[in-house]
């Protein structure tokens, strides 16, 4: 005798959705909830934009409804915490529906992370930061459940969304960027740019966003792993920053403009000439002439002539003549960062005595080079300037020397040629300073002229020369910056 069948069982929606009966009816129910009670999830990673994709939602929604209940969970403080939907809901406010279908369930925070993240990782066109915020969000709570090992927990992080372990560590990277910086990410910053980025301090990547603001400028891959490599070391500051961002724009002005000179000084050209030369094209080329009006500097250079040491202000009454050398320093200020160097120039056939000071007093610049690295000292530099210095002869000038750059056009330290290995401050990363020593062919010695109150002239009325260019101290050496 055949035995009676037993009731066949069938399977219940929840048991379809992987539900759980809990003596909580309203749990675990699609119910219609007043949209004034659903709220966003916390730190929703995702934007809702009321863009074209938004406009189809709504036609969707006016045409055939929500399809798709949201998920949702109950807050302690009363009404709903969002998990899933909040295009939805939004698509239901430019509807003019006042509730959406949800269905309730009362997730840890782990889980509710986990559920909102998978969700909507796999949607198209995400933005970097959203996808760092979420990743992040996701990662962390995974953590929290107990995956262990960072690769592991990388690789089924990025499970949803088909991406690869390392390409989520990559966006977790991301995370650690200020809001602004991760904003710039998604347009004007490479990603590969932004994980550099992203190892600066809080307060230094505040300074780099200053600077950004300030100049319009963004890092590049290689200037990004300067900065990267500086704040490893602890020495990054804002002035460098500027630096590394605004050197090749304000370095380009200041070099261009002596290039300039170079082409059309010559015997019969006026100091006013160069002047007028050097205020135009700086000009043209978006900068700010430092020198001009600087504690009341009457110019936009300084043109010193042979016994002339520095400051020599241009005029229509000098023309240059043959055998005349001539400093031409040229200061521009771009986007609020300063830039500095100088060039002699020979004019015509020159004396053997002018001749040997100017190259001598490049070597000085040469071999003052060769002692700029990480953990020497200022002294060390000038060491081996003023031994090179004496040894053909010469002396240099103990009373002006050079200065750091940055926001000011005189910055700390000052930087002297005569002291000795070993003194002075020491040699950082991120440390930018002028090298140029002003080399007498006779006596050290100097003075002011009395009527203009800036043109310093040696003591003896012998030739002086001078050459200046502008270093930073990287990790593992120097960068001229102005030549």
């Amino acid at each position: 005798m055949r035995r009676p069948k037993k009731d066949i069982q069938l399977t219940s929606y929840d048991e379809l959705l992987g539900l759980e009966e809990t003596p909580e009816k309203s749990m675990n129910q699609v119910v219609e909830i007043d949209l004034a009670k659903l709220y966003p999830f916390k730190n929703h990673p995702f934007h809702v934009n009321d863009d074209e994709i938004m406009a189809e939602t709504v036609e969707s929604i006016k045409t055939y409804g929500v399809l798709t209940p949201a998920l949702v969970r109950p807050r302690p403080e009363g009404g709903y915490e969002m998990i899933s939907g909040h295009r939805r809901k939004r698509g239901c406010e430019l509807c003019g529906k006042t509730t959406l279908p949800a269905l309730v369930r009362n997730y840890t925070d782990d889980e509710a992370v986990i559920i909102m993240v998978d969700s909507n990782i796999q949607r198209e066109n995400l933005l970097p930061s959203e996808k760092a915020h979420a990743y992040k969000m996701k990662y962390d709570a995974m953590k929290h459940q107990g995956s262990k090992g960072e690769k592991y927990t990388a690789d089924m992080v990025g499970e949803a969304a088909g991406d690869s372990g390392r390409t989520v560590q990559r966006y977790i990277r991301l995370a650690a960027l200020s809001d602004a910086l991760l904003e710039y990410v998604d347009n004007k910053i490479p990603m590969i740019v932004g994980e550099k980025l992203s190892y600066l301090k809080p307060e230094e990547q505040e300074w780099l966003l200053e600077v950004i603001i300030n100049s319009s400028i963004f890092p590049t891959k290689q200037q990004a792993e300067q900065l990267k490599e500086c704040s490893a070391n602890g020495k990054l500051n804002q002035s460098y920053i500027y630096a590394v961002l605004l050197k090749k724009e304000s370095s380009k002005i200041n070099v261009a403009v002596l290039d300039a000179v170079g082409e059309m000084i010559g015997p019969g050209v006026t100091t006013q000439e160069i002047d007028d030369l050097v205020h135009s094209m700086t000009v043209r080329m978006g900068g700010i002439q430092a020198p001009l009006n600087y504690e009341g500097f009457p110019k936009s250079v300084c043109t010193s002539i042979n016994e002339v040491v520095c400051h020599g202000i241009p005029t229509p009454d000098r023309v240059l003549q043959e055998g005349d050398i001539i400093n031409v320093d040229v200061s521009t200020i771009y986007r609020g960062y300063f830039s500095d160097s100088s060039r002699m120039y020979c004019i015509g056939e020159v004396s053997e005595e002018k001749r040997k000071l100017v190259q001598v007093t490049r070597e000085c610049v040469d071999l003052g080079l060769t002692m700029v690295k990480p953990w020497n000292f200022l002294g060390d530099m000038a060491q081996v300037i003023n031994d090179h210095a004496r040894k053909n002869g010469y002396s240099i000038v103990v009373e002006i020397g050079g200065h750091g750059v940055g926001l000011e056009f005189h910055e700390e330290p000052f930087v002297s040629y005569v002291t000795k290995a070993g003194t002075e401050m020491l040699m950082v990363p991120g440390m930018v300073f002028t090298i140029e020593p002003m080399v007498n062919a006779g006596t050290s010695e100097i003075y002011i002229d009395e009527k203009d109150g800036w043109t310093v002239y040696t003591q003896d009325g012998r030739p002086s020369a001078q050459w200046e260019v502008t270093v930073a101290v990287t990790n593992d050496g120097y960068e001229v910056l102005t030549w």
